[in-house]
């Protein structure tokens, strides 16, 4: 028997930006990013905006390239 499996939120960033729409950087010019580090914030709500075909069409595993050719 094969499991299903459904999409879900494992991890959020967030990122300073300016009056500007400039982000914050460090020295070297990469960009500051945030997590919650408590775990205080629920973001499951997050998921319940998404259609999970449309998420497994569009998505992919880190680093790699999804269905439509747009890299991340």
């Amino acid at each position: 028997m094969t499991k299903k499996y459904t999409y879900s939120i494992w991890d959020i960033r967030f990122f300073k930006m300016d009056e500007n729409g400039y982000e914050e950087t460090h020295e070297d010019g990469s960009v500051k990013l945030y997590t919650d580090a408590s775990g205080k914030f629920d973001y499951s709500f997050i998921n319940d905006g998404f259609d999970q075909d449309d998420l497994e069409k569009y998505l992919s595993e880190d680093g790699g390239w999804c269905s439509k050719g747009y890299q991340h």
